[in-house]
């Protein structure tokens, strides 16, 4: 059974400007003025107040930013068993969007009846991304936290060209590679928080432009996934899945290690009828330790075999490094 949309429907227009307050929120476009006591969570997905269990998360994802507007979509946001208390059109910045206030029970260890909790989420559409942000706390904590967290999530400022704009957007990145004598040049950055943990998605194409808008089928995309792979033969498999749109044949897999990684690399001709040519060549690398893992995946415009040594010579020059992106755009 769907929640129910009880709340009062109002607008409300935000105009947020830069000041020293804001605080950046690592791997994202995105910046708040946090209420006291708030800390950056050990794990990046966001912040967190230990003395009192709230938390403030975020998820930037790409398309579908229309349906911030509909009755589907508030009712998305707000899972079964929850009551939704406000219910708020907004513009935040000029970029439409919704809040949403609504409280839920939760199972709990300590409590038999369960942890009645308090949700706080602000999605707005911007520049082709749905950006969701998300404050969590008791129930029982709203009426001393509910209106500063609501006034974070409403402060914060999205700024779509940061991640173009040198070191700073990619300050969670942890590796480096080398695109230069390949000619290709980075086109698109993008930060995902999933159940798993937090991903990080580098793209890469010969024009410097997104998958949406490059005429090119060349392109690299390296994505960096925060948690353990648990069977990586299984993961490889699964990323040859993800990768192929059509039928495949896997022309070889082998073992390898870059920078003290341990990984696989393999390469794969797809078919597919819907191309002049009928075929291109695609060459997958899975790298990982015991704390998170890396997918690189290369597509070439055809099925001719001298793109390996190319994509080959991308993915080997992968590093390791403490923080922040600096291979070519």
């Amino acid at each position: 059974m769907a929640a129910p949309l009880i709340g009062i429907l109002k607008s409300l227009e935000i105009h947020n400007r830069w000041q020293n307050a804001y605080q950046d929120v690592a791997g994202s476009h995105l910046s708040l003025l946090l209420p006291s006591g708030f800390q950056p969570t050990r794990n990046g997905k966001g912040f967190e107040h230990p003395g009192i269990k709230a938390h403030i998360s975020f998820n930037e994802l790409k398309g579908q930013t229309q349906l911030t507007h509909s009755q589907r979509f508030t009712a998305s946001l707000v899972p079964e068993g929850g009551e939704l208390l406000q219910n708020e059109e907004v513009l935040i910045n000029t970029f439409p969007g919704k809040f949403v206030k609504f409280s839920r029970t939760i199972p709990s260890l300590i409590e038999a009846d369960g942890e009645k909790m308090m949700h706080l989420m602000l999605s707005f559409g911007a520049k082709g991304h749905l950006i969701i942000l998300t404050a969590t706390y008791p129930f029982n904590q709203d009426k001393d936290w509910g209106k500063p967290l609501e006034d974070c999530l409403k402060s914060v400022i999205y700024d779509p060209e940061r991640p173009f704009k040198g070191h700073r957007q990619t300050e969670e990145i942890s590796f480096q590679v080398d695109t230069r004598e390949a000619g290709l040049h980075l086109a698109d950055f993008l930060t995902e928080q999933t159940q798993e943990g937090l991903t990080h998605r580098l793209v890469f194409t010969p024009d410097g432009k997104d998958l949406k808008q490059t005429e090119h089928r060349e392109r690299i995309v390296i994505t960096e996934k925060g948690w353990k792979v648990e069977s990586p033969q299984a993961e490889l498999h699964r990323l040859f899945q993800n990768t192929f749109f059509s039928s495949f044949e896997v022309l070889e897999t082998q073992e390898l290690e870059l920078d003290q990684l341990a990984g696989y690399e393999a390469w794969a001709i797809e078919r597919s009828h819907n191309w002049e040519d009928g075929q291109r060549l695609a060459y997958l690398v899975l790298l990982f330790d015991e704390n998170r893992h890396y997918e690189l995946r290369c597509w070439a415009e055809d099925d001719k075999i001298s793109h390996l040594g190319k994509f080959r010579k991308v993915c080997h020059s992968f590093r390791l490094q403490e923080a922040g992106f600096d291979g070519q755009a």
